[in-house]
C-alpha cells in the first residue's frame, strides 16, 4: 500500500472558540470548501460528505443549547454521524466552546470525507482553570479508503468477502491520556468512539469498561516487532526503523474487532514519536514520467508516556501525520504513477 491520495481540496484552519454558533459557521465554511454538501437544521447543519470512492455518510453539527455541568459559560457542540437515510445513528460526541473557552483556539483540517479538529498545541493537558466535564477537546471522523485489487493476482481467493456499501468512524477526547487514549493522543481508542460498515454500528461510551487493542477497539495498526507486548510491563517496546534510525513512513491501517477495513486518506504513520505539529515537506519524482509532486504534512497526534513500563502507548510506535493541502504536481509528465511505497 501507501498513500491514499485523495487529490481533492484539503483546508487547515483556525476555528473561532468564543461562541458554538461561530464555531459552527466557520466549521461550515471549511467543509463546504472542501467539498461536503450542507443542509441547514435546527441549531447548525447536516453534511453529506462522499469519498472519492463513492462512499457516503453524513455528519451533523449541532448547537443544541448544552452547557457543561455546572459551568454554563462552557457550551458544546454536537457531532454525530449517520447513514444517508438516518436509519442508523453513531455517537453524539461533544466539543466544548464558549465565553469561558475563548482564550483557547481550535484547529480544523479536513478534507473531501474526513475532519480533525482539536485545540492548537494541546492533546493532553489539562486547561487550567476548566472544569473536568469541558476538556472535550477534540474531534475526528470520516469515511477511510477501501483498498481495491490491483489485479487478478490480488484478488480474494475466497470470493465471498462481502463488499463495504457504508462505513465511518469518529473518536474524541476524554479522560486522562494514559487511561483514555484516542485519536489525537495515540493508535487506539479507549472510549468515546463510533465504527459502523455495512449497517452494523458500534458505539461505546462507558466511563467503567475502557476498550483496549485486546478487545478489538478503533485503532490505527503500527508496525513493531511480533515480540512486544502491548499496553503493559513486560519489555520496554521496540519501534521498527531503518538502519540510519530514520523513521519509515508507513500505510494508516484503520480497523476495529481485530480487522483492518480500511486507510486513512491523505496520511501516513511515521515510525516515531514526533513533536505535535511539527511539520515536513517532501518532493518526489516519478523515474518513468518525470513527473513530480510536493507535499506538506503535519504531525496531528503525540502523547509521550510517563513510564517505559506502560509499553506502546501514545505515539510510541508511531505519529500520524495528515496532508495540510493538496499535492502539488509538476515537472516534464506532469504526475506520478502508482507506487507500492510512500516514500
Amino acid at each position: 500500500m501507501g498513500v491514499a491520495f485523495s487529490d481533492s481540496a484539503i483546508a487547515y484552519q483556525p476555528l473561532r472558540t468564543d461562541d458554538p454558533d461561530n464555531f459552527i459557521d466557520d466549521l461550515d465554511e471549511v467543509l463546504v470548501g472542501v467539498g461536503w454538501v450542507s443542509t441547514p437544521v435546527t441549531g447548525g447543519f447536516i453534511y453529506t460528505l462522499t469519498s472519492p470512492q463513492g462512499l457516503q455518510a453524513r455528519l451533523q453539527v449541532r448547537n443544541l443549547g448544552d452547557s457543561v455541568p455546572f459551568a454554563g459559560t462552557y457550551k458544546y457542540v454536537t457531532l454525530q454521524f449517520l447513514n444517508m437515510t438516518g436509519s442508523v445513528v453513531g455517537f453524539e460526541h461533544k466539543v466544548t466552546t464558549g465565553p469561558g473557552f475563548s482564550a483557547e483556539e481550535y484547529w480544523v483540517l479536513a478534507g473531501i470525507c474526513q475532519v480533525f479538529i482539536a485545540i492548537l498545541g494541546n492533546s493532553t493537558s489539562t486547561i487550567s482553570g476548566v472544569p473536568p466535564d469541558a476538556h472535550r477537546t477534540s474531534f475526528a471522523g470520516g469515511i477511510p479508503y477501501i483498498p481495491t485489487p490491483i489485479g487478478p493476482e490480488c484478488e480474494a481467493s475466497s470470493g465471498d468477502a462481502e463488499v463495504t456499501t457504508s462505513i465511518w468512524w469518529s473518536s474524541r477526547r476524554g479522560g486522562t491520556p494514559e487511561q483514555w487514549q484516542h485519536i489525537r493522543t495515540g493508535r487506539y481508542c479507549c472510549n468515546y468512539f463510533d465504527f459502523q460498515r455495512n449497517g452494523a454500528v458500534y458505539i461505546h461510551n462507558n466511563s467503567s469498561s475502557l476498550d483496549t487493542p485486546y478487545t478489538g477497539t478503533l485503532q490505527l495498526y503500527p508496525l513493531t516487532m511480533t515480540e512486544d507486548v502491548d499496553f503493559w510491563f513486560y519489555t520496554f517496546p521496540r519501534i521498527i526503523r531503518y538502519g540510519d534510525d530514520g523513521y519509515m513512513k508507513i500505510t494508516p491501517y484503520l480497523g476495529w474487532t481485530f480487522s483492518i477495513w480500511g486507510q486513512l486518506w491523505d496520511a501516513f504513520l511515521a515510525t516515531d514519536v514526533l513533536p505535535l505539529e511539527s511539520t515536513v515537506e517532501y518532493d518526489e519524482t516519478d523515474v518513468d514520467t518525470g513527473g513530480t509532486r510536493h507535499t506538506s504534512w503535519i504531525a496531528w497526534n503525540y502523547y509521550g508516556a510517563s513510564s517505559t513500563l506502560l509499553g506502546g502507548i501514545g505515539t510510541m510506535f508511531a505519529t500520524l501525520c495528515l496532508l495540510t493541502g493538496p499535492p502539488v504536481y509538476g515537472g516534464v509528465g506532469g504526475g506520478v504513477g502508482e507506487s507500492n511505497y510512500v516514500y
